[in-house]
This record gives C-alpha cells, sequence and structure tokens, in this order.
C-alpha cells in the first residue's frame, strides 16, 4: 500500500471523512490527498457558514465551487460562465441593475469564439460550458431569481485582463463580502488573498480545478477572516 493511500485511509478513519464524502461533490478530483483536502475544506465551510445561502458572484465558475464546498444549492447565476475583468466590475458596481436586465445573444461573437456569449446591457457574458444559448439563459434566468443581495460575496481573481485599477475599484465595491484571490501580495487591499504556487505566473490559476489551493493554512484564514468581519444574515 502506497504512503499517500495510507494517509488518506488514516484521513477517513479518524477524522470521519466518510460522512462528508457523502455530503458534497468530488468533482473531477481522483488524488487521495487533494481528496481529503477537499473534504476539510469542505467541512471548514460548513461548519463557518452552515446552511446560510450565500450568493457567491464570480468571474468564473468559482463561486459555483464555493456553493459546492458549502453544500447548498447554487444562489447566482454566475456559473458555467466568464466575464472579462473590466465587465465583471461593472456588473459587480451596479448588481441589481444588471441582475434585473434580460440578456440576449451576441450571435456573431458566439460565432467567433466558437460557444454561446450573452449581452448583459452592453456587458459580455462568455458561457463557455454551456452547449447553446438558449441552456444558459434559461439557467441564468432560473439563478437570478435565487440572488439574495443581501448575503452577496463577490468572488474576483488576478486573471488575464486584470489591470492594477481593477484593485481600487473591487475595494470599492458596494459590497461588504469580497474576496480578491492575487497570485502576488497586493498591499494595501484588505480583500486580497495570496494564493501559494502562482508566484511565477503572470496571474491567479485556474481556482476552480486548483480549488484544493484554498486549503492552504493561510488562505482558509484569510477568507473566513474576511467572510466573519461583515455581517451574514442567518437563514
Amino acid at each position: 500500500m502506497t504512503w499517500s493511500r495510507k494517509f488518506c485511509l488514516w484521513g477517513y478513519r479518524h477524522l470521519s471523512f466518510l460522512e462528508s464524502v457523502k455530503k458534497i461533490k468530488l468533482r473531477h478530483v481522483t488524488h487521495p490527498i487533494i481528496q481529503v483536502k477537499q473534504i476539510r475544506l469542505a467541512r471548514r465551510f460548513k461548519s463557518s457558514l452552515g446552511s446560510t445561502q450565500l450568493s457567491f458572484i464570480s468571474s468564473n465558475c468559482l463561486g459555483g465551487r464555493f456553493s459546492e464546498l458549502q453544500g447548498v444549492p447554487y444562489a447566482s447565476p454566475t456559473v458555467g460562465l466568464y466575464f472579462e475583468p473590466s465587465d465583471f466590475m461593472a456588473f459587480c458596481e451596479d448588481l441589481p441593475h444588471y441582475l434585473s436586465q434580460e440578456v440576449s445573444h451576441d450571435a456573431e461573437k458566439s460565432q467567433t469564439l466558437g460557444f454561446p456569449v450573452g449581452d448583459l446591457g452592453g456587458l459580455k457574458i462568455m458561457f463557455q460550458h454551456f452547449p447553446n444559448f438558449e441552456d444558459a439563459k434559461g439557467k441564468w434566468d432560473e439563478r437570478v431569481q435565487r440572488v439574495n443581495l443581501n448575503n452577496v460575496v463577490v468572488l474576483f481573481g488576478t486573471s488575464e485582463g486584470f489591470l492594477a485599477e481593477h484593485v481600487r475599484r473591487f475595494d470599492a465595491l458596494p459590497v461588504s463580502r469580497k474576496l480578491l484571490f492575487t497570485h502576488v501580495p497586493l498591499e494595501g487591499s484588505p480583500n486580497s488573498v495570496l494564493v501559494a504556487g502562482y508566484e511565477k505566473e503572470s496571474r491567479v490559476g485556474d481556482l476552480y480545478s486548483d480549488f484544493y489551493r484554498l486549503g492552504q493554512a493561510r488562505v482558509v484564514r484569510s477568507i473566513f477572516r474576511i467572510l466573519s468581519e461583515a455581517k451574514i444574515q442567518r437563514t
């Protein structure tokens, strides 16, 4: 038996992980140590946030991962898609307005990119994980109805196209709970969360796939410090 297998079995036996496995989605994860990290992270999410319905508004699929870790249904339309950084900033700066707008099909851009693209009051939504615009719009409209503007958490990252001005705009968002995941320290930004492992990159990586990096002790402390500093309306 390999050491990683022994470690996995030890974690299940001594930390009661088997029960947790039944309650969370282990998507695209096969490495036993990464599975343990995901389970432990999910336990922290559940113990800290309970079943409170939070609306994770994210620039990419990461918000969906947060809902999965918490073990609650998606309460945000930003699942299976992404925004360019500037469009995401504009979206978050006036959520009530944009969430009330009808998303339309940008057929020309969809043809160019090879996946559905929506237009939301001039902002572009890249529905890259949907087979067609009709399915994408259906899910968007359905999940918009679940958004609780009193319990919004905004998730952003230093992705391609991210500019220095986005840090200032992000910190100024009219939302009390917001997390900016970065690959380098951002001095003076109280909402930034440094994720180790991307120091040699030009941006933070895909945290939906590399979500286990969120289990780093420093990252976990930063996430729940920021979330705890703002009042969450318990449901």
